[in-house]
């Protein structure tokens, strides 16, 4: 399998990423997901700290992340599918702790045949899922530094998802893979530097 050149790895991490637009805090009165359909393309949406009951949608090119971290920002599947869907192009998520759910944290794939790329998973704690993060048909998606626990699949990357960087998560109790990537053309490989499993 060919791996990632330094500049590859570097192109995945430097690329440009849509103009800032607006930091929203979420307010009292509003839902993180009524954020979410109400902001643009760019915007940083910051959600206090809390135990939220979520299913996430994002179709827009955002920065969510937590106020003051994992230990105070969780955010719980309220339902049996995924915590957080992603369908867009540049979308990060850093600073939650993500848990409970029959499906995956965080789920990047494809809107309408469209990939889901540059997404930027970071940070995060993955808690008692189905899976940590999955990939699908989708490329240029970094997951760094994440902590993933008492899941089936920790990551995992499957159909045409091509130059996805993984770096530097700790994975422990992964009943299944801690990693496991699937793909379609062996030439154009994810990179899994610096990883540690438990």
């Amino acid at each position: 399998m060919k791996v990632l050149s330094l500049f590859g790895l570097l192109s995945v991490l430097l690329i440009a990423f849509p103009v800032s637009g607006e930091v929203i805090v979420v307010p009292d009165n509003k839902t993180i997901q009524e954020v979410i359909d109400s902001a643009s393309d760019g915007d940083t949406i910051i959600v206090r700290d809390g135990v939220y009951s979520v299913y996430l949608n994002i179709t827009k090119s955002i920065t969510l992340r937590s106020e003051n971290g994992t230990a105070n920002c969780i955010l719980d599947a309220n339902r049996p599918d995924d915590v957080i869907e992603v369908h867009a192009d540049f979308v990060t998520i850093t600073g939650f702790t993500i848990r409970n759910g029959n499906d995956d944290g965080v789920d990047i794939e494809p809107l309408n045949g469209d990939p889901s790329d540059h997404v930027n998973i970071t940070g995060n704690v993955f808690y008692n899922l189905y899976g940590g993060v999955q990939i699908e048909d989708s490329n240029y998606t970094t997951i760094m530094n994440n902590n993933i626990s008492n899941v089936d699949e920790g990551i995992y990357v499957y159909g045409s998802s091509y130059y996805n960087l993984i770096v530097n998560n700790t994975i422990s109790e992964s009943s299944i893979y801690g990693i496991n990537i699937e793909q379609e053309t062996p030439a154009k490989s994810t990179s899994t530097d610096f990883l540690t499993m438990i």
